[in-house]
Formats: structure tokens, sequence, C-alpha cells
């Protein structure tokens, strides 16, 4: 009676077999909304780091007069994450948790696939650590360097106006800062559509967006953005360019222009046209 009762009682190894087949599809249901609700718990304190870049912006903007930190100061050694470092304390700011090429280790180069590339501005740096993971809109303000105003073969064709708050017509709508994985601190309005549909250049594919897929994935991931108001949000790169195609609602040019939401044109404050959407692709 009692081995009975015992051999009644065990598992057969097809009901092993079964239980295991159950606690396996459960695991594959529930893994992915784990892991994406741990990138939406990263996304969240990215947008906070950058949330924290936004104040810094304003506060180097009023302790210069209403002039915005330029993208860079001194060829690409000196940047915008240098000069408004005293109002962060914190270098960490500069590194998005999701971000892979984030690191925060001394590096000695500027090549973001090394395990210790760094971004622009690192050589200035005692600890030669400037983590990437954000850059600057240089659709308004241009990414040549101030100190190269003494060359007179570039000062002949690009302005060095600073960017101030009484040019900014929209500043909460206009974007300051986007998330990028390259060691540049810059980014432009014309990148998320390069290297597409038979585009050859893929030189600014850098580009971040959360939940991993590219600015032009489908779908397309969202990102953080800071706005030169300060505030920061997430948005898709879609949303933020020609938002329902309405004219002049983009938001990299601070100018509401009437046109560019058909012409598809960028045009820097001082009138040199750096690229027309024809289509897909740009025609630079």
């Amino acid at each position: 009676m009692n081995r009975s009762r015992t051999r009644d009682s065990a598992f057969t190894l097809i009901e092993l077999l079964v239980v295991i087949a159950i606690i396996a599809i459960l695991a594959a249901i529930l893994f992915p909304v784990f892991a994406q609700a741990r990138e939406r718990a990263r996304m969240v304190s990215c947008l906070s780091n950058m949330k924290q870049l936004g104040l810094s912006l304003r506060m180097y903007c009023q302790d210069y007069d209403e002039t915005h930190v330029m993208p860079r100061f001194r060829d690409f050694d000196y940047v915008w994450k240098n000069a408004v470092i005293p109002y962060i304390k914190n270098k960490q700011i500069f590194a998005c948790p999701s971000n892979p090429r984030s690191v925060l280790t001394p590096g000695s180069r500027t090549d973001p696939n090394s395990p210790n590339g760094q971004g622009e501005g690192w050589w200035f740096e005692p600890d030669r650590i400037m983590p990437i993971g954000y850059g600057m809109n240089t659709t308004d303000v241009t990414w040549v360097p101030a100190n190269w105003v003494e060359d007179p073969g570039v000062s002949s064709w690009v302005s060095f106006r600073p960017l101030r708050d009484a040019f900014l017509s929209r500043p909460g709508d206009t974007i300051a800062i986007a998330e990028n994985t390259w060691g540049a601190i810059d980014v432009h309005a014309k990148w998320p559509w390069l290297d597409q549909e038979g585009c050859n250049d893929n030189m600014h594919d850098g580009l971040f967006t959360h939940f991993g897929s590219w600015p032009r994935g489908n779908p397309p991931g969202p990102a953080n953005f800071v706005y030169w108001d300060g505030h920061a949000k997430s948005s898709r790169y879609s949303s933020v360019s020609y938002p329902n195609n309405r004219p002049g609602e983009g938001h990299w040019m601070s100018d509401r222009d009437p046109t560019a939401g058909i012409t598809r044109d960028f045009v820097y404050p001082w009138g040199w046209n750096v690229g027309r959407f024809t289509g897909p692709c740009p025609t630079l």
C-alpha cells in the first residue's frame, strides 16, 4: 500500500516536460516585458540627466548676459560640455545609462568604437573623461570652433555670432541638445535621413534612440531632447522634425519658416543653406 501511494504521487516524465515548457513560455513572455521596463527606467534616468543639462544651459546663459554657450570654443578640444561642467559638478550627467558609448573610464583617444572612447573635450579634463551621449543642435549655431575666426579662409564663409536669447523666437520649441552615440558634440536636423534609400553619407549615423532602434528604424524609437528654455522631454525624431508635415513646426530651427515643411530647407541664421530635402534623401 505504501509503495503504491508513493508511485502515484510522483511526476511522470511527460508531466515534468509540460511544466518545464509552461515555465519556458512564461519566461519568454515576461523577459521582454522586464527588459522594456528596465529600458524605460534607464530612459527616465537619462531624461533626468538632460533636465540637469537644460538647467546648466540656462545658468550659463544668465551668467553671460543672455548669451548661450558655443558648441566648440577651441578646435575640437574645449567644447560646450567643458563650459557647463562648473554648473553640474558631476560628469556622470553626460553619461546616459542606455547608451553603450557612455563610458566613464579615462580615455586616450576620441574613437567612440574603442572601449575607452571619449567625446570631444576630454583632453581638457584632468581625469581625461568626457562621456559620449549628447550633442548640441547646430542647425541654428555653427559647428565651427570659435578660435577659427582668426583664419581668413574660414571667417569668410561662416559667422561666429553666438546664439542669444533674443535670437530665439521659439525657445520652448527649439532643440538645444539631442542624444548621440559618436564622439562629436553636435547633431544636426538632417542627420536622421542620411544613408537611407540610396543615400551614401553615413558619416553622421550616430543619433541614439531608446529600445534598440535607430531614428529611422521601423518603428523608430523615442529619444530625449533638451530645449533652449531649459526643459527636457522624450519624442520621436519624426515628431520633432516635420510633425505631420506642418510648415514651420519643426523643432530644429528657431525661426518659424512658413515653407520649412514644404521645401525642407535648413538655413543658418546668416543665410547659408546647408541642405534641401527633395525626398527621403537630402542633397547637399
